[in-house]
């Protein structure tokens, strides 16, 4: 026994925006462009290869590495710092998205070279 089966075709609502038709703030036709600002963001980071790589020193290639100081763990008042440079595919993907999504970076190390507690 074979069966057929034949249903309606539906027509379906389709939404069209036509942008010459829209009057954009002050009176403009045309579609602003848009305005980008620049964002500063802190990233804390720790070395793990091969995302992170570091070594020490402050003479860093700026083509392949950031400086990326970290706060020496003492009980002094003052913040002193040990300076590295941070290098890896996590640098890499940081300096990108920085370009790409316009924003401005500062970068260190964690102090007590860990990954952070958990707090109940």
């Amino acid at each position: 026994m074979m069966f057929f089966f034949s249903f309606p075709i539906i027509e379906k609502t389709e939404l069209k925006l036509d942008e010459q038709e829209i009057i954009w703030p002050n009176g403009l036709r045309r579609k602003p462009d848009g305005i980008r600002t620049r964002r500063n963001v802190s990233v804390v980071t720790i070395a793990a290869k091969p995302f992170i790589f570091v070594r020490s020193g402050n003479d860093c290639d700026p083509s392949t590495e950031v400086l990326c100081p970290r706060k020496k763990l003492n009980d002094s008042i003052n913040d002193e710092y040990e300076n590295f440079c941070c290098r890896g595919y996590c640098i890499d993907l940081l300096q990108e998205l920085s370009k790409n999504l316009s924003f401005a970076y500062t970068l260190h190390l964690v102090a007590d070279s860990k990954y952070g507690s958990c707090e109940k």
